[in-house]
């Protein structure tokens, strides 16, 4: 649940995406320059068009940039999800990225930045409802 960790990820997706997005333009103008299938598979030579190549490279750019933004919209959801704790309504544990429930108290200051959600332990669940532990357990297993 580090937001660190989640900033990290939208960096790499973003460099990702916009090394993706030059590599295209760049096979696009490779292939006006040095007419990569006559080259490649012997076919038929043809000549630069400079207004394909800029018409393509354009396009490309543009739905680009537009799952840039989409894609950026999805990873702030994700970071804004981050931030939330869940908190044992019962015992006031947190959960943590380890899998297990800390005192509220310890968690508090490692996660000054985030908002915290009501939700129950595991130790909880078994103590004040055995059934839907027991349910819970089941559902894992299968």
């Amino acid at each position: 649940m580090k937001t660190k960790n989640v900033c990290t990820v939208t960096r790499k997706v973003f460099f990702f995406e916009c090394l993706t997005i030059s590599l295209v333009i760049a096979v696009i103008w490779l292939d006006e320059l040095f007419d990569i299938p006559f080259l490649v598979f012997n076919a038929n030579p043809t000549p630069v068009n400079w207004h394909e190549a800029i018409f393509e490279s354009l396009l490309i750019l543009c739905v680009g940039v537009m799952t840039i933004a989409y894609n950026r919209r999805i990873l702030l959801k994700i970071n804004r999800i981050a931030n939330v704790i869940p908190v044992c309504a019962s015992c006031h544990r947190i959960y943590d990225d380890d899998e297990f429930w800390n005192i509220l108290k310890k968690g508090a200051n490692q996660y000054c930045k985030s908002q915290f959600v009501d939700g129950i332990c595991m130790d909880c669940l078994e103590k004040y409802s055995p059934e839907v532990y027991a349910q819970h357990l089941e559902e894992l297993a299968e």
